[in-house]
């Protein structure tokens, strides 16, 4: 009966360990979750391994904000409430790059419709989630970054001022 004691003691320290440790790594209190830990097991691992890394989810939006995509369109795309993103403009995911820069062309002309008409579809640069519209002579007028969700890409524009 002591040796049961002894056991169920060192294996609450180990599951408090591995959950502080588990905890600071995904940016959590690692105290809380030490002691959530200790006195719940391995269920406090179970949840730690549900809980989403608060340190990636830092550096992705540090990434975006430096890519010009603007934070509240990524917190809505977070928090599921698509009906409610702020975009310019959205396309299927399985349209071609030619109704891509229509559709860009189209934003463009709606926000600002002296630029539209300098955008060259076919100097413009399309990648999977980014099209970049030139001029005829090849120099950016606009940019716009785009978030999939759902089979929808949704677009930021972004425009350059040079």
């Amino acid at each position: 009966m002591g040796s049961l004691w002894i056991v169920l003691i060192i294996s609450c320290g180990v599951c408090a360990w591995l959950s502080a440790h588990v905890a600071e790594a995904k940016g959590c209190d690692s105290g809380g979750w030490g002691t959530a830990g200790f006195f719940l097991g391995p269920l406090a691992l179970l949840a730690l391994a549900a809980m989403p890394d608060r340190r990636l989810h830092r550096y992705l939006r540090a990434i975006a904000e430096n890519a010009g995509v603007k934070t509240n369109l990524l917190d809505k795309l977070s928090n599921d409430t698509v009906s409610e993103v702020e975009y310019s403009f959205k396309t299927p995911r399985e349209e071609t790059g030619e109704y891509k820069i229509e559709a860009l062309i189209a934003a463009i002309a709606n926000d600002a419709p002296e630029l539209s008409v300098l955008v060259s579809p076919q100097k413009s640069k399309i990648y999977p989630s980014r099209i970049i519209a030139n001029n005829s002579e090849g120099v950016a007028i606009a940019e716009a970054i785009g978030v999939q969700r759902l089979g929808t890409i949704y677009w930021n524009i972004k425009y350059h001022t040079s």
